[in-house]
């Protein structure tokens, strides 16, 4: 059972491997409402208020761009949420970089969308590289530290990049703000940016007692949706959210860690340690020769295990949010900043939304756990800040340079980086191909 995802969005298409589906499944992003040209619908922070001015276009949303083939129309969806942090590099969580690759091979473009409404973004700036942070075991959604960023294809300079901080001991209890592009309430409304507050409630310890506070309210919990010992719905145990897109973690790849292995999801319940495995935290394995129903197998053993051994991963993750006066944070939201403004006025990023749970009374509930920016992860970004593309301008398809073919590696050949063949070693010439690429020719 895997209860605990990332906060990606909640329904993507489940039908990347034939395009001619696309469109007609794409349309489950916004039930009830009619997809527009270069739009899709987001959905923003539960109980949050409205985010718009120029001063919030730093923080966008994050989609793919898919193009009719029959009307060349274009249509954006969004996904996942990001910052600016650099004139080239977008902030976002490392969950939401793992469709780049399959993407691009589908032939959707990845970008990041400017603009306080989603269904109508100001600007699109193609991503052309995405890097994970170092740490990819472990962790609540089971993608270890999750941090990433997305490198564009073109300078940004006319938004001013978040700045990047730390969490310190006096930070517990205050209040913070998150931004971002998610769902906002149980009938999946969409529309625009929003933001709210999430009050910083731990950096260690057991998430689920942060949560819940004792063992018998994470037991309701699981068993009825509700920590109370009223169930709201009376059909039987009601799960918690799963925060990754369902669509696509069910049907399409396996679950795979930027840069690790990756490989299908566990048919029962992962083992687990320190930060918990993937989905379902730090559950231990269903006792040998117990199905659920009876023969050995002790469900309390197995919940307790849970609720002892899914811990904060200490100094990379937090639980944000479930206070009084509290956002909540939800699908789509995945990569939104986690933020305070400085004393000069200039957005200070913390972290990044990660992943939480759901109840029979929210979609997404109780807060979350976001990743901050532990001593590794804070040196990773502050050299993404800094990236420079490597291809210069040069594209995937190439340029000839008297006889020598450049061009630059696709998603699908690694990291990014320039190539190129002088031809003249082969006693040809650079010519364009018939497929419009550079490469090698005859004289």
């Amino acid at each position: 059972m895997h209860h605990i995802q990332g906060y990606l969005r909640l329904v993507r298409s489940a039908a990347l491997a034939a395009t001619a589906g696309f469109v007609a499944s794409a349309c489950a992003f916004s039930a009830g409402s009619e997809q527009s040209p270069i739009a899709s619908v987001e959905e923003p922070i539960i109980a949050g208020v409205a985010a718009n001015g120029a001063k919030l276009n730093a923080i966008g949303s994050i989609g793919y761009v898919y193009v009719d083939p029959y009307s060349e129309t274009s249509y954006y969806y969004p996904y996942c949420s990001g910052s600016l942090i650099g004139k080239q590099t977008v902030l976002t969580a490392k969950h939401c970089l793992q469709f780049f690759a399959s993407d691009y091979n589908y032939g959707l473009k990845t970008v990041f969308a400017i603009g306080p409404n989603a269904a109508a973004p100001e600007r699109l700036v193609e991503v052309v590289e995405v890097q994970g942070a170092p740490g990819d075991a472990g962790g609540f959604v089971g993608f270890g530290h999750d941090v990433g960023v997305m490198y564009l294809g073109e300078k940004i300079t006319d938004l001013t990049p978040l700045k990047l901080g730390t969490l310190k001991p006096k930070d517990l209890g205050k209040k913070f703000i998150e931004i971002g592009y998610g769902v906002r309430d149980n009938a999946y409304n969409s529309g625009t940016r929003r933001t709210g507050n999430a009050t910083l409630r731990a950096t260690s310890g057991k998430i689920f007692e942060i949560i819940f506070g004792s063992f018998e309210r994470f037991k309701s919990w699981f068993q009825t949706g509700s920590p109370g010992t009223q169930a709201l719905f009376e059909t039987g145990p009601v799960g918690p959210a799963a925060f990754l897109p369902i669509a696509r973690s069910v049907y399409e790849a396996p679950h795979v860690s930027v840069g690790g292995e990756g490989g299908a999801p566990p048919s029962e319940p992962p083992s687990g340690g320190k930060g918990g495995t993937s989905p379902a935290g730090g559950a231990g394995p269903v006792p040998e020769g117990g199905s659920g129903d009876g023969g050995g197998y002790d469900p309390d053993a197995w919940l307790r295990d849970i609720y002892d051994n899914t811990l904060l991963d200490e100094g990379y993750e937090a639980v944000f949010g479930g206070a009084k006066g509290d956002a909540q944070a939800c699908y789509g939201d995945s990569g939104s900043p986690v933020i305070r403004a400085d004393t000069n006025g200039n957005l200070v990023a913390y972290g990044v939304i990660s992943g939480g749970i759901g109840s029979s009374q929210l979609v997404c509930d109780y807060g979350g756990v976001d990743a901050v920016f532990g001593p590794d992860v804070l040196t990773f970004l502050q050299a993404a800040k800094q990236w420079v593309d490597p291809c210069k301008g040069a594209t995937v398809a190439g340029k000839c340079s008297g006889k020598v073919a450049q061009r630059c590696t696709s998603p699908l050949e690694g990291p990014r980086r320039l190539v190129k063949f002088n031809c003249g070693s082969l006693g040809q010439v650079c010519a364009i191909q018939p497929d419009g690429t550079a490469g090698c020719s005859d004289p």
